[in-house]
Parts: C-alpha cells; structure tokens; sequence
C-alpha cells in the first residue's frame, strides 16, 4: 500500500514539474522597454519650442550653446536643454493607440505642456494617480513615463535662464561704483585705488563665477542715478544697474529686462574688493590722521 501511495505521489510530482515546465517555456514574454522616438539625433535641433497653457517658451542653438528667445533674451539653462533633448530617448514600456482612447481622460484633450523638438513634438497630459508616472503622446501613442520634466516644464520661465552672471570669455576689466579694474599694457592687472594682486585676483575670479540665486522679470525703469557697472569682455562690454546692495544684491541688465539675485557675502564681494570692516576701518584711519606739514 505504501509503495502504491509513493508512486502516485511521484506521479503527481513529475506532472507538476512538467506543467511548470511547459508554463517557463510559453509564458508570454515581458514587454521590452523602447526609447519614445526611436533613432532620435539631439544633436540634429536646432530649435525648441515650449508651449504651456498660458504661454510659449523658444530657444535656438547657437553653436554649442542655446539661448532663449522668447520670452527673455537670454543664455539658456543647459541643464534644462540637455534634459529636453534626452527626452526622446527616454524608455517606455507602457504604450496604448491614441486613436482607441478619450484623449481627455488622459489630460491631453489640450495637452498640458507640448514640447518641439525640431520636428518631433512631445505633447504631456496627467500624472496617473496609482504609479505617479506622466501620460506622454507622440506620434500617435501614448505613453508612461516617469515623471522628472514636467515640473521644470511649468515653471516660470526665467527658472531657464542660466543664473551665471558672465558669459564664458576672457575678462580684461571692471569698472565699479568706487573701482577701476584695468589689464596694463605690459601685462596683469592695476587697480584704481590700488589693490594688491591678490585683492585683484580673487575679484576677477568672484566675477567670473558669480551665479545668480534667482533671475527675475524686470520691466520698469530703473530708478535715476542709481549706480551703475561695467564689465569689458573680449566680446564687448556689458553694463548692470546696481538695483540693490543690501540685504541682497540685485543687478539689472537693462537689456535683457532681467535682474539677478545674489544673496549673502557673494553679493558684497562683487562690488567690494575689499571687505567691509576693513574698507570703513581704513576710511576711519585716513579721517582721523593729522594734516601734513
């Protein structure tokens, strides 16, 4: 009896085996993952267009940069750019014919945010509520994809403006409220009133790294004899409105109808080669030296 039950229960076993067996082997496969615009060629744009609800961003490149061109004139943000041009490339494993669905249950009957990349355009819809994950529609599929960009797609434009105050280039003076900065013929810099080389270095380098903490819209004029300051580059010379200087500094380039925010010690660096207490110590020393002979 006991032999019987062994080889039924042996029986049942190699069945089991097998059923799992034939189960691995035709089991309908995963899908693949697959970038949203197959062969897509980044470096092929050469321009953008962001179209939100309210309002319209464009860029175009210019040689190995971009600028914005609407709404602001301006060094774009190339981490922005470069997250844009990456979209495309981005993989989808979740994707469902537009023409079968009700675009507007996906929050793209209008789209939210629609992004032109050259030719191919990118259109966003809603964040599905179970996997937080963004609807996507391009060429005639949607998709889910993670949803990293949308945020930065809505933001105020100026958020794609670069916060690096100068350009890249070679810096050859300065002209501030109380300072000149010059390079000499022979070779280095001078200063007018006379800093040491080291107090000119560190200046230079402050302004060559200076980046912004917020760019804002500034469309008023600005306000009459306010200070005013140059900076001559190789490309040519460009000049800020000195706004404010405390508590923050705020420079406007008028141009550009933009200002920039520096908070902190940064601000006071920019337009003090030296520091406070010891520029009002040496003021205070020279009020209260004895007349000469």
């Amino acid at each position: 009896m006991l032999r019987g039950w062994l080889s039924v229960l042996g029986l049942l076993v190699l069945v089991v085996g097998l059923a799992a067996w034939v189960y691995w082997i035709e089991r309908p496969s995963e899908p693949k993952s697959s970038p949203l615009i197959a062969g897509f060629a980044s470096e092929a744009v050469q321009h953008i267009v962001i179209e939100r609800q309210t309002d319209r961003m464009e860029f175009e490149r210019q040689g190995d940069s971009w600028r914005m061109i609407q709404p602001f004139n301006a060094p774009a943000d190339a981490y922005h750019i470069q997250q844009l041009l990456a979209l495309p490339t981005q993989n989808s494993s979740n994707r469902y014919a537009a023409a079968e669905l009700d675009l507007a249950r996906f929050g793209l009957n209008p789209p939210k945010v629609t992004v032109r990349l050259g030719t191919a355009e990118l259109q966003f819809g809603d964040q599905n509520p179970l996997n937080f994950k963004r609807y996507l529609k391009t060429d005639g599929v949607i998709h889910l994809i993670d949803d990293s960009l949308f945020y930065p797609l809505t933001a105020p434009a100026t958020t794609w403006i670069e916060a690096k105050l100068l350009p890249n280039g070679n810096l050859k003076g300065l002209e501030l409220p109380g300072w000149r900065i010059f390079t000499k013929e022979t070779g280095g810099w001078a200063s007018e009133p006379e800093l040491s080389s080291a107090e000119i270095e560190q200046l230079i380098d402050t302004w060559r790294n200076a980046r912004a903490i917020e760019v804002r819209p500034y469309s008023a004029e600005p306000p009459s004899g306010s200070l005013r300051v140059r900076v001559l580059l190789d490309s040519g010379t460009l000049e800020f409105v000195v706004l404010q200087q405390e508590p923050e500094l705020i420079l406007l380039r008028p141009e550009q109808k933009l200002s920039y925010h520096f908070y902190g010690a940064i601000g006071q660096r920019l337009l003090t080669p030296k520091p406070k207490a010891q520029t009002d110590a040496g003021t205070a020393g020279s009020r209260d030296d004895p007349p000469g002979p």
